[in-house]
């Protein structure tokens, strides 16, 4: 069976900005169980714009939450070319076996891989720089210890970068004109909610009261690396303090070891 031709076919987000949010009232959305997670590491453009057509497609014809993936694919025709010359998006949607309740989930996973490829590449005019000012107040804003996520009263930095990378991917890899460059970021990512760039796990109201107001959209590019980095630092701290920890357990069994050895002796 055919379908006619889909409105949103390499053009998913300038045509349709809400269209993760379509699917998610559409068919049923679940997390991808961690221990189905696929291993994403060749051809992730080439994964990204299956999902895109998938996704398209599903807008249209809707699903069966539990149908898999690889078997939606084999009912439409236009998809099922998909499956031929050992396409490797096919194979891995076969071998992981994931449904079509995990659309979406697969969707923002793929994301993860192609954000820092893709930010790389974004129009100049989202790439202006911060200055000393916003870097405090983006500091001051966002929880970068993470040590009680869920009481928290700043934004978590992992969750400010993952609505970072999909604004970025999903709206701002062409030159288009939906995303005014010379306005408050928070336009996008607080006012409008339905756009769907925040994890689940982020308090809404954490995230009107805390985020930065200014913070223009053509400081994105910026923002994100200067939040990458500063996330990549602390990381390596807590690495070495745990490190130094194990390291001074040890020693301070060895030291008790020795201390009996010699009362014995």
């Amino acid at each position: 069976m055919y379908l006619n031709t889909f409105t949103y076919s390499n053009e998913l987000f300038s045509r349709s900005m809400r269209i993760l949010e379509e699917i998610k009232n559409l068919v049923h959305q679940e997390p991808i169980p961690e221990n189905n997670k696929p291993l994403i590491t060749d051809n992730k453009m080439e994964l990204l714009s299956a999902l895109e057509i998938i996704i398209c497609f599903l807008k249209q014809t809707s699903g069966d939450c539990n149908t898999l993936i690889s078997d939606y694919i084999k009912k439409w025709m236009k998809l099922s070319e998909m499956n031929k010359d050992n396409n490797s998006s096919y194979e891995l949607l076969t071998r992981t076996r994931l449904q079509l309740k995990h659309i979406v989930a697969l969707y923002e996973l793929v994301e993860e891989h192609i954000a820092d490829i893709v930010a790389e590449f974004i129009p100049s005019k989202y790439q202006a720089e911060l200055d000393e000012s916003i870097m405090q107040v983006i500091t001051e804003s966002i929880d970068f210890e993470e040590s009680a996520l869920e009481k928290s009263a700043k934004i978590p930095s992992k969750a400010f970068l993952i609505a970072l990378k999909r604004l970025i991917v999903r709206y701002l890899s062409t030159d288009n004109e939906i995303i005014k460059e010379n306005i408050p970021l928070s336009i996008y990512l607080v006012d409008d909610m339905s756009l769907g760039c925040w994890p689940d796990y982020v308090s809404v109201n954490v995230i009107e009261t805390k985020f930065p107001t200014t913070l223009l959209t053509s400081h994105i590019y910026d923002a994100y690396m200067f939040i990458k980095k500063k996330i990549h630092v602390i990381d390596q701290e807590i690495t070495q303090n745990i490190q130094s920890e194990q390291y001074n357990k040890r020693s301070g069994r060895q030291n008790r070891f020795q201390s009996k050895r010699k009362m014995k002796s």
